[in-house]
């Protein structure tokens, strides 16, 4: 990493922590919220890499003037089981230019890659990342945007699926947890592991 990269990073961590301050205390709207509801993604049999299940929240919020997007995406790696958060923030700058912010739990290689799923909450638990995303779901939790992205979602996985998934215990309870609407559950599991378990054992 450079150092206008590293620049960058502290910027757009100052930024998470801003909004997710205010977010918590209630003073940060956000707007134009959508959900996409809990769901399988199967890569093909030669890219088994990046099967996972997932959710995606997007909205838009103005802090000092700027508005902002926010895309945020939480999942769980397969076989792995390991959890990720990962996401963007874009605006448009004065010149009328595009600037995106990047982020992600994996992009810090080193601790993620060398931990297993159940190590992954001490690690990050107390990120900037995490506490934003806590920010984020309370944001969404009982909200019109969630409603409607579980009514309008037809499948948790695509057609086809590769019978090795089909008994997986993960994928089960994945597509048990969008059966019940359970977007908040799924939020907890990408990386409470104990709480993953506890969730299996009563289904």
């Amino acid at each position: 990493m450079n150092v206008y990269e590293e620049i960058d990073q502290e910027t757009m961590m100052l930024l998470l922590d801003s909004l997710c301050k205010r977010t918590v205390e209630g003073k940060q709207i956000w707007e134009n919220m959508e959900y996409n509801p809990i769901s399988f993604l199967q890569k093909d049999i030669y890219e088994k890499e990046g099967t996972c299940i997932s959710q995606m929240f997007e909205a838009t919020t103005v802090f000092n003037g700027i508005e902002y997007e926010l895309e945020l995406s939480e999942s769980i790696e397969l076989p792995s089981g390991k959890g990720d958060i990962f996401g963007t923030i874009s605006y448009e700058t004065k010149d009328g230019e595009e600037n995106t912010y990047d982020f992600s739990l994996s992009f810090d290689v080193e601790k993620y890659d060398d931990a297993n799923a159940e190590e992954l909450q001490g690690i990050f638990g107390n990120s900037i990342i995490v506490q934003f995303t806590d920010a984020i779901v309370g944001v969404f939790e009982n909200s019109d945007a969630v409603a409607e992205g579980f009514a309008y979602a037809r499948y948790f996985h695509q057609t086809g699926i590769d019978p090795e998934w089909e008994t997986n215990p993960l994928v089960k309870l994945g597509e048990k947890l969008m059966q019940e609407h359970a977007m908040l559950d799924f939020h907890k599991i990408v990386l409470d592991t104990d709480y993953r378990k506890s969730l299996s054992k009563r289904s």
